[in-house]
């Protein structure tokens, strides 16, 4: 549905796939990257452009999918057309198991299930039709397909599904980019969010909330907030009468001198398949306080993480580490020690381990 791009602009769904695949070149692979276009505020991306060696192909038109598909279809005539085709699901699947050529081999990447997040950020009607297909049709369609998903924790999931009976099931995390960046932390403590300004996915505002608490507690805290989306304009008018600063997108260079110059990294998402800005934030000494979703990508050593949804116990997670130094540089260790564990370039020799098996 979306692919990485040489713009400025993220997600980590598209950075996964570029970090995974960019490798795969050096082995001499073709990686060909069909999706649909994204727009921004300053139009759209580029139809075609070469990512990391990746030759990425965008698609537009009133109806996405079906044109998507068409590609596709065109891209299939072609005598060099795949020697193995993988479908990113980010969201809706494609239902590639039904329409590829027989005797294509097939792998899918799932990063993590939606849930109700369909029907809070489409209504009723339209949600609904996500999660059927989420949570019936996809574990129907792809049950014999390999299937690559980026943690354990939705690993579970998937299997908890009524229907997912999957026999291959791989684990690839994504990984970390080890910029060294050196930059003097701000003066004023300084908490970071950096992330999608989504409220259906990220709950940006429960981080306000928490935030006006602690500011009273600690009045000479600042927050950033990092990122771009539909509503931000709601988020800025919620803290209007804080000292909160929204930088709007951030390049990759300025997003590591945040990460460098923060204090504490908050990121009060409600759903996340693994949770990459965390071990971003890890990377750069950051302790991170969020909402505890079962994942295993942070530990109780380099993140406060308490129950979702609950305002009050994440401003108490912030006001503790800003008022304790020693916690902070205790966990600031114990924060990079954990960023090390998650590495692109094992994740990438791993992911193409498992699909040269299923191309044979």
């Amino acid at each position: 549905m979306r692919g990485p791009t040489n713009e400025d602009r993220r997600g980590g769904s598209q950075e996964y796939i570029r970090n995974i695949f960019a490798p795969w070149g050096e082995h001499g692979d073709h990686v060909r990257i069909i999706c649909m276009q994204e727009k921004t505020r300053e139009g759209t991306l580029p139809k075609k452009e070469c990512v990391d060696g990746i030759e990425v192909t965008r698609v537009e038109s009133r109806n996405e999918v079906a044109r998507l598909l068409g590609v596709v279809r065109r891209a299939r005539e072609s005598q060099t057309w795949a020697d193995l085709m993988i479908e990113n699901i980010m969201a809706i699947p494609l239902l590639a198991p039904l329409w590829k050529e027989r005797g294509l081999p097939l792998l899918a990447i799932k990063h993590h299930l939606q849930g109700r997040t369909f029907i809070d950020s489409h209504g009723w009607s339209q949600g609904f039709i996500g999660l059927f297909m989420e949570q019936v049709l996809f574990p129907v369609v792809y049950r014999n397909v390999p299937l690559v998903v980026n943690s354990e924790h939705t690993k579970l999931d998937l299997k908890n599904l009524w229907f997912g009976k999957w026999e291959e099931l791989q684990v690839v995390s994504p990984g970390v980019e080890r910029i060294s960046t050196t930059a003097e932390k701000f003066e004023r403590p300084t908490i970071l969010y950096l992330g999608s300004l989504h409220l259906a996915r990220k709950r940006v505002d429960d981080l306000l909330e928490a935030f006006r608490r602690t500011h009273k507690a600690c009045p000479e805290a600042q927050l950033i907030i990092a990122g771009d989306g539909p509503d931000r304009e709601r988020l800025q008018d919620q803290a209007s009468d804080l000292p909160v600063k929204f930088t709007g997108f951030v390049t990759e260079e300025r997003k590591h001198r945040l990460f460098e110059k923060a204090w504490i990294f908050s990121s009060p998402s409600t759903k996340e398949g693994f949770g990459i800005t965390w071990i971003e934030a890890n990377s750069h000494g950051l302790p991170i306080v969020g909402y505890d979703l079962g994942l295993n990508t942070v530990t109780p050593s380099c993140s406060i993480m308490v129950p979702p949804r609950n305002k009050e116990a994440l401003s108490r997670g912030l006001t503790q580490l800003l008022r304790n130094s020693e916690k902070r540089k205790a966990m600031a260790v114990a924060a990079r020690e954990n960023a090390g564990r998650f590495d692109w370039a094992h994740s990438s020799r791993r992911l193409r381990q498992f699909a040269e098996q299923v191309f044979k």
